[in-house]
């Protein structure tokens, strides 16, 4: 079974975020600038957790935590406080624009802001859903099947409460990985500019499956 990492764990998840993500065709792209791109990603990483921990589970592995696992719940949202944590979230976004060493840098950041968003989702969701928002493994504990344990328990938990799960990649090796566990790609998004698409994935949940046969 998976583990359900505890508030100090959970305050600490920036460092293993930003060294997981840091080769991210998503994240290499956003802060091209090898000199400054760990600190901002430990920043962002540090908003982003703090900002979505309400409205999300977070597991790992084992309490070793080789890899975890964050999945939004749609229905632990609640308009007010989700509004008023996107706001402290976007305003602590653009102090961390004064971590860049350039306009230049700052300001291509600003333009790929678009990347990190999930509205796609409320063109597909029927019910309520999990998205799987991030999914990382540390490196020295990658292919051995953490991550897979963690989506397989996801899947379970989605099937047994009759709810779908989302999710996106920027990795279009990553969506053969996730078909392989019944996801389908339902939308690609391009971004002018950038050589980047964004892959959005759906599985619907079993009970739906087995009544559309």
């Amino acid at each position: 079974m998976s583990y359900a990492l505890s508030k100090p764990e959970i305050a600490e998840l920036h460092e293993l975020l930003a060294a997981g993500f840091y080769e991210d065709r998503l994240y290499e792209v956003a802060f091209p600038n090898q000199n400054t791109r760990m600190a901002v990603m430990l920043q962002f990483f540090r908003l982003y957790i703090k900002a979505i921990a309400p409205y999300c589970h977070m597991y790992a592995d084992s309490m070793a935590v080789h890899s975890i696992l964050i999945a939004y719940d749609s229905r632990l949202w609640h308009a007010a406080s989700y509004i008023w944590s996107m706001l402290r979230l976007n305003a602590g976004l653009l102090s961390l624009l004064f971590r860049f060493k350039s306009f230049e840098d700052a300001f291509h950041a600003l333009r790929c802001y678009g990347m990190f968003t999930s509205a796609w989702v409320k063109d597909f969701k029927m019910r309520q859903y999990y998205h799987l928002d991030l999914l990382c493994t540390c490196q020295d504990s990658r292919r051995m099947g953490y991550a897979r344990k963690l989506v397989e328990e996801l899947i379970v938990r989605a099937d047994e409460e009759h709810m779908d799960i989302t999710l996106e990649t920027h990795e279009l090796s990553n969506v053969e990985y996730y078909e392989r566990f019944g996801f389908a790609l339902v939308k690609t998004i391009t971004h002018d500019g950038f050589k980047i698409s964004q892959y959005c994935m759906l599985r619907r949940c079993r009970e739906e499956t087995a009544n559309d046969k």
